[in-house]
């Protein structure tokens, strides 16, 4: 440097930052965004907010994923410099993924995990507040930029929660903050709970209008248990009372003594069988039991205890008037072992009382054929023993109050059903033999259209057979022969049954007993939607994917399986929608045509 140089030097470093800060507005203008650096956490703001340091692993998380930029300020617009910033998913907030904003407020989230996201800025003498539903995508190098997150002053909120004059401790109390339709950021919810006076606290909490709501188990709030608060300054007063309470004592039905140990429930219910309220309780060692009525039109009271049958019972809103005697009636039990040839069988086994054929109660086989089937109230009974392999065996029984019943149950192969399908039946394909309650025993249609199902028990059976295909069209056809009416056309004796007799019988394929729709219409309706609704009240509830359509390119209108009846037929184009009316008969095709919409089908 001469001394004839020497005055350009201040002039040539101007020169070189000015260069730099272009640089660096190039590089912000080629992202589309500002930078927003996060300033680091000092030691002492750590210790202040529980804030984690990061490790190792997450500084290297840093440098992957999707990034996340955003400012927090206050509710004058001003920046929030120190606030404490976090990611949060389903609720939860990711304590590695945590900055600090800078002096403008400014902060950057990196390492961002896919799924829906948010956002939580905290900060002192302000109320914390959170944004969510972000979603960035999964390209590695997306930078999300959020709106500014505001955070009100906080606020303190105080009160009292009473009884007849009388504080109540250990209430829970609870800000809810008042959200206007479309909000996208909320402030959290603050608790606290009441002291030994009933007094309460809550720091830190969004500013109003708010609502203060209060919890209290065994007592309601009156007028009502939240309160809308539009001053923050001015105390909040809960008065309660006690919930009315149902007294009463559980007692054995047959002697009278109290029974110790009876879980209780007490459910309340609403005028449209929801529940509104849920007690659970266990009584005293001398049968006695306190539970609060809360909210409910009517309430249904279930007790249970070892060794006695379940009781509900329907209560009134009033039955706290008077105490209650709940008596228990000692448990029936049946146990066994079902058995096939002498070794231990697998089975289901269903209880069904008699006079109306309800099922009380049902288990399956332990490995050996062991069952067990408790708590069941002395009556008259018939036991259903399904086999996995075998015929069904059916036995009337007597239970008397406290007397379990031992009953081994062997099962036989049962009789079986030789035939052949008539008629063209895709393979693979099955034949279904049912009952009318349901019970189901299948076997496989050879390759000559043979077949054979065992382990058929006394009962009229119907008979059905159908492809096994995953076409579209096999599966409906399948659905819809499952929804024909029950129709006996197979009748196996108790004495067929038991001695493992053989019965022959045809069945024929499903073209027999369903017919189609099919049409031609012109190709100017190709791609028009159509819809089959049923004109006959018989016809059986239909899956609606199995009664819709569309025209082929050719114009063709064809629905393969269509149960048998009188059907209405909906068009529906561009230029509006017409209806024919056709009537399908087993076993053959129903045609539709462009005459048939102009005078009604056929």
């Amino acid at each position: 440097v001469t001394r004839r140089s020497a005055p350009l030097i201040p002039a040539l470093l101007a020169l070189l930052a000015v260069s730099a800060a272009l640089v660096t507005l190039r590089r912000c203008t080629d992202r589309g965004e500002p930078e927003l650096p996060a300033a680091p956490a000092t030691d002492a703001e750590d210790r202040s907010t529980g804030a984690t340091e990061p490790t190792a692993s997450t500084r290297a998380a840093a440098r992957l994923g999707a990034q996340l930029l955003g400012r927090v300020v206050d509710d004058q617009g001003e920046p929030i410099g120190g606030a404490l910033v976090t990611l949060v998913q389903s609720g939860r907030e990711h304590a590695q993924i945590t900055v600090r904003t800078d002096a403008s407020g400014a902060y950057e989230l990196r390492g961002l995990p896919t799924g829906p996201l948010g956002v939580r800025a905290a900060a002192a003498g302000h109320a914390t507040m959170q944004i969510g539903d972000l979603r960035p995508d999964r390209a590695p190098d997306q930078r999300l930029v959020v709106r500014a997150l505001q955070l009100p002053r906080a606020v303190r909120y105080h009160g009292r929660v009473s009884c007849e004059g009388r504080g109540l401790a250990d209430v829970e109390v609870r800000v809810l903050p008042q959200l206007a339709p479309g909000d996208a950021a909320a402030p959290l919810v603050r608790s606290t709970r009441t002291d030994e006076q009933g007094r309460f606290e809550v720091l830190e909490a969004p500013p109003p209008p708010v609502h203060v709501a209060v919890d209290t188990p065994d007592h309601r709030a009156l007028p009502a248990g939240s309160q809308l608060v539009d001053d923050a300054a001015a105390p909040v007063l809960f008065t309660c009372e006690r919930w009315p309470t149902l007294v009463g004592a559980v007692v054995d039905r047959t002697s009278g003594a109290p029974i110790r140990g009876a879980r209780l429930s007490l459910r309340g219910i609403d005028a449209t069988g929801s529940d509104t309220s849920r007690v659970e309780a266990e009584n005293e060692a001398d049968g006695a039991f306190a539970m609060p009525m809360r909210e409910g039109e009517t309430f249904v009271l279930g007790v249970r205890a070892a060794g006695y049958a379940e009781q509900l019972l329907e209560l009134s809103p009033d039955a706290h008037r008077a105490p209650l005697q709940v008596a228990l009636t000692a448990a029936c039990s049946i146990t066994g072992v079902v058995t096939r040839g002498g070794d231990p069988c697998a089975a289901s086994l269903t209880l069904h009382r008699r006079v109306d054929d309800l099922a009380v109660a049902s288990a399956p086989t332990a490995e050996a054929g062991v069952y067990s089937l408790t708590g069941i109230l002395p009556g008259s009974y018939v036991l259903r023993v399904d086999p996995a392999n075998g015929a069904r065996q059916a036995r009337r029984v007597e239970l008397t109050a406290g007397e379990p019943l031992t009953l081994d149950v062997a099962v036989t192969d049962g009789a079986s059903w030789t035939g052949r399908v008539t008629g063209t039946l895709p393979l693979p394909a099955e034949v279904c033999c049912r009952l009318a309650d349901g019970l189901a025993r299948r076997g496989a249609v050879r390759a000559d259209g043979t077949f054979v199902v065992e382990g058929l028990s006394q009962g009229d059976w119907s008979l059905t057979a159908y492809s096994k295909r995953r076409t579209w069209a096999d599966k409906a056809a399948r659905m819809l022969l499952e929804r024909l009416p029950f129709r006996a056309e197979l009748s196996v004796s108790e004495a067929t049954a038991r001695d493992g007799g053989e019965l022959y019988r045809d069945v024929a394929a499903p073209g027999s007993r369903l017919g189609s729709l099919s049409g031609q219409l012109s190709p100017q309706q190709a791609g028009a939607a159509f819809e089959i609704e049923p004109l006959d009240a018989d016809i059986p509830p239909v899956p609606p994917g199995l009664l819709r359509g569309t025209v082929g390119s050719d114009g063709t209108l064809r629905l393969d399986a269509v149960l048998p009846g009188r059907w209405r037929v909906t068009l529906r184009a561009a230029g509006g929608s017409r209806t024919a009316e056709v009537t399908v008969v087993a076993g053959r095709a129903a045609f539709c045509d462009e005459a048939a919409f102009g005078s009604g089908g056929r």
